[in-house]
């Protein structure tokens, strides 16, 4: 089974950045550790595995940053999947800003569509919302178990 970073523990705080947390349908909650095992290890390539081999799913998402943490996504009867993305702006001679693209995706009349929130960090502003076609950004979904998995 992938190994998942299920506590707040000391590398996280020692890292003093902004986390997603996904809470899991059988409560588990489980934490952004990039990194932890090597440079291109990526948790939630790591969390969308163990969901493929455990059954469950992700039931809600939060970004937390020290002791401030936001929901950001949370599950519905139409939830289908989970988005998932980083971004930055810059400008010349302004400060670089990072965020965190968060989302659910979910079924519609159009089909399938992924509902998204572009969040500043590691304030934990909300900044935009867009509506993207999620066969663009296979990497950035966890899908229910129900769906093909990539």
């Amino acid at each position: 089974m992938s190994q998942i970073c299920t506590s707040y523990d000391s590398y996280l705080q020692d890292q003093d950045k902004a986390v997603w947390i996904a809470e899991l349908s059988d409560g588990t909650q489980v934490f952004c550790d990039d990194g932890r095992y090597g440079e291109k290890d990526i948790a939630w390539a790591r969390l969308r595995k163990y969901l493929k081999n455990s059954g469950l799913r992700i039931a809600k998402l939060l970004i937390k940053f020290r002791s401030h943490t936001e929901l950001v996504a949370e599950r519905n009867e139409d939830t289908v999947g989970f988005y998932f993305g980083r971004a930055v702006s810059a400008w010349v001679g302004q400060p670089t800003i990072n965020y965190m693209v968060v989302g659910v995706v979910q079924k519609s009349e159009q089909g399938e569509l992924a509902h998204t929130t572009k969040w500043r960090v590691p304030e934990i502003i909300e900044d935009e919302k867009d509506t993207r076609n999620p066969s663009d950004y296979l990497e950035n979904i966890i899908w229910d178990c129900s769906k093909v998995q990539n």
